[in-house]
């Protein structure tokens, strides 16, 4: 009986193995069927804004080459000339790129972090893009966003910026004490300096916190469409429509 027992343990710990090895096994082989597509991207990206040195780290933090290639099919097709970024970073650079390109236009990237600031200021200088690029040192401070406070990027840099025709949401990280939407205010802050017809892409939309956020915007406002993205991190893209507007009840 106890030889039977002992067996039966070891049958049992070698099938928790087995079942271990096949599950890491599956993760690896989804992992690098997403890294070949990344790579596939990074390609597809490099053909089309033809940079003149190696882009910046992608994935992990920064954006993923698939993300970046969807925002530079829309700089491309829609040729907008005022793109305002929350965050910075190699989106940046893929903007600047573009805007290169169309010969006309200017993005200028929100980044509450100074060493990360200063990084990106760096970075497009190496690339030589600072006609079409600029970023705002601009900290995360105190705002009334629908009556309640949050944290948002100080705005005071760009006062007088209107006529946005791309906004890119990449920030600011969440805040461990605060809310949990920590992307949210931008919309609230910023709909009305956007432009007829103006595009948001916000990154990270697979997660719940970014879920919650669209769907927030969809109900706060009339006109405004949305479209999903299976990126890597997912990503979803609000179109304004003609008869965007603040829905009365939202007020």
């Amino acid at each position: 009986v106890y030889k039977r027992q002992v067996v039966g343990y070891v049958l049992v710990r070698l099938m928790l193995r087995i079942n271990r090895a096949e599950s890491q096994l599956s993760e690896l082989r989804q992992q690098l069927v997403e890294d070949s597509r990344q790579a596939e991207a990074l390609a597809s990206l490099a053909a089309m804004i033809d940079p003149i040195r190696p882009l910046p780290p992608t994935r992990g933090w920064a954006m993923s080459p698939d993300i970046l290639c969807h925002i530079a099919s829309l700089m491309l097709e829609h040729k907008p000339r005022v793109v305002l970024e929350a965050s910075s970073g190699v989106s940046t650079i893929v903007i600047a790129y573009c805007l290169k390109q169309l010969g006309k236009g200017n993005v200028i990237a929100l980044e509450h972090d100074p060493q990360f600031a200063a990084v990106t200021k760096e970075q497009i200088c190496e690339h030589g893009l600072e006609k079409f690029a600029r970023v705002i040192h601009a900290p995360l401070v105190a705002q009334q966003v629908n009556g309640q406070p949050m944290q948002w990027y100080d705005l005071s840099e760009i006062a007088g910026l209107d006529g946005i025709d791309l906004l890119v949401i990449d920030g600011p990280p969440a805040i461990t004490d605060g809310p949990l939407e920590a992307r949210f205010p931008a919309l609230p802050l910023l709909h009305q300096r956007l432009a007829p017809g103006c595009r948001i892409v916000l990154d990270d939309a697979d997660r719940e916190e970014e879920r919650r956020i669209v769907q927030s915007w969809l109900r706060q406002y009339s006109g405004l469409t949305h479209q999903h993205l299976a990126c890597e991190k997912g990503a979803s893209i609000l179109n304004l429509e003609s008869d965007f507007s603040l829905n009365p009840d939202s007020e």
